[in-house]
């Protein structure tokens, strides 16, 4: 590789692809991707301080059904580990069928 490719692997493609990762473990895959592709290492930095949203989403259906009886049973995706109504068809965070 010349050094021009180099640079361009290592200042976006390489923040772009960790900041995915980062992003998928706090259910926010894509913003962490396109957080990383576009501000590269800043973006990555970005995607470390953003809340954990299925953290949030299970402590909210906890706290729901301890209040006032809410109960609606929840799995996990088998495609994206985010947790969906047993009834549902598809998945509202990856669109992946459930089965």
């Amino acid at each position: 590789m010349d050094l021009w490719t180099t640079i361009l692997v290592f200042g976006s493609l390489t923040p772009a692809i960790i900041s995915a990762i980062v992003g998928s473990m706090k259910g926010r895959g894509f913003t962490g991707f396109l957080l990383g592709l576009f501000l590269s290492w800043i973006g990555f930095i970005i995607t470390l301080c953003l809340s954990n949203e299925r953290a949030r989403e299970e402590r909210h259906v906890e706290m729901m059904s301890a209040v006032g009886g809410y109960k609606m049973t929840r799995v996990r995706c088998p495609h994206c580990r985010a947790l969906v109504d047993e009834n549902a068809k598809f998945c509202p965070e990856c669109g992946g069928a459930m089965t």
